[in-house]
């Protein structure tokens, strides 16, 4: 009988193995659950004669039973108690630190935040883990980090391999998420309300000194003193491989001048490969203020601008402020303001590095001033122009 069971489940292996060479998937779970049934045969076997091999068998087939089963999570609820395990949505933690800690001890990269008001009262700071961190909103909720105008920021990266996702970060002093030091990073579809940003530098999503490999996908950011998304490096620092894509940047630079909606400086010379694609910018500065749409500052190289549509009432549609080899393309353009569209300058500092091999090509411009929609300020290289249109309209601004 035992024999007739062994050639039975081998027989079945060996059919599995001849059918997955079909593209079908089927096949290939028949081939695991025949690998299965075997290896269930050879537990009962070793099971009746007993021993140490029936003990590494039931272990290992522990082991391939459990390998299915999903990562582990952590839960966060503001109406949770940091007494309870944390494991599930009915038994949350209350603070972000509590889940924090159980990161840090147990290895976990996934904390879900759950409906509800986190009224914080100091920032949430990240350090690098041996695994990813990923704080996320729990699916069909909106989880809410307050700052009560009272608190900086609402979370500070200083680490790598970390995600925030689906969250609204409101009322902070200064910056809504800071990065410094920090690569892999991604802020994917969040949304940032209020941050009042009274001095330079600021943003509701910051990058400063060194980061690279960040991704700043889907965001809404709505009313900032400074910048919506900036990113900011001294001459030791560096800006490599940023992507600014598809987020929604509103009223912002409202409270400080010479700003940008989204504002990329790398005075070092090694800062590339950063694009900032597909975002929608409205309503920067208000009328007449010192204020870009996309301000490219400080010898900031080797990035690519395209497909974004900016409008507003600040100074300038977009800032190219030293730098090479930048691609500005297929950006359309309304400048509401009696202003330039585009400001070409150069920098102080010229010896750094000519303004050679920047391209403007395929933008769409409407501007009051057609025939001035590019300003040029002591650059005596020029960038190419390629098939951009312009056309005339109307100055809303200030009216």
């Amino acid at each position: 009988m035992r024999k007739q069971i062994d050639e039975d489940a081998a027989s079945r292996v060996s059919r599995a193995r001849l059918d997955c060479r079909s593209p079908n998937q089927a096949p290939l779970r028949r081939f695991r659950r025949a690998s299965i049934d075997v290896l269930d045969v050879m537990m009962r076997r070793s099971i009746m004669k007993g021993g140490a091999a029936a003990g590494a068998l039931m272990l290992a087939y522990g082991a391939t039973a459990q390998s299915s089963m999903p990562a582990r999570a952590v839960y966060v609820s503001p109406r949770g108690s940091d007494e309870n395990s944390g494991v599930s949505p009915d038994k949350p933690f209350r603070t972000l630190e509590r889940a924090q800690r159980e990161l840090v001890a147990k290895g976990i990269s996934d904390v879900y935040l759950l409906d509800g008001i986190f009224s914080r009262n100091a920032q949430l700071n990240l350090r690098t883990l041996p695994q990813p961190q990923r704080w996320m909103a729990y699916p069909n909720t909106n989880p809410i980090l307050d700052g009560n105008g009272k608190v900086g920021a609402a979370i500070y990266i200083a680490a790598n391999n970390v995600t925030i996702k689906g969250i609204t970060i409101r009322h902070f002093s200064e910056n809504g998420i800071v990065m410094k030091g920090s690569r892999n990073v991604s802020i994917l579809s969040n949304a940032f309300e209020n941050i009042y940003s009274g001095t330079w530098t600021k943003a509701a999503i910051l990058g400063i000194q060194f980061v690279e490999n960040i991704r700043i996908i889907g965001n809404n950011i709505s009313d900032t003193g400074y910048a919506g998304i900036g990113f900011f490096s001294s001459k030791d620092g560096v800006l490599r491989n940023i992507l600014v894509a598809d987020n929604r940047v509103s009223r912002t630079c409202r409270a400080i001048a010479d700003c940008g909606a989204i504002y990329l400086s790398g005075r070092s010379l090694s800062s590339d490969g950063n694009t900032v694609r597909g975002n929608v910018i409205f309503d920067y500065g208000p009328a007449g203020s010192d204020a870009r749409g996309i301000y490219l500052d400080d010898y900031l190289s080797k990035s690519r601008i395209e497909n974004n549509h900016i409008s507003g009432c600040g100074r300038y549609g977009i800032h190219i402020h030293g730098g090479h080899d930048n691609i500005i393309t297929a950006n359309v353009i309304r400048e509401g303001s009696n202003q330039a569209a585009i400001f070409y300058q150069s920098v102080v500092e010229a010896s750094r590095g000519a303004m050679t091999g920047n391209i403007l090509s395929r933008n769409t411009i409407a501007t009051a001033k057609p025939d001035g929609w590019i300003a040029y300020d002591g650059a005596s290289i020029r960038p190419r122009l390629i098939d951009n249109q312009v056309r005339p309209a109307i100055a809303t601004c200030g009216r």
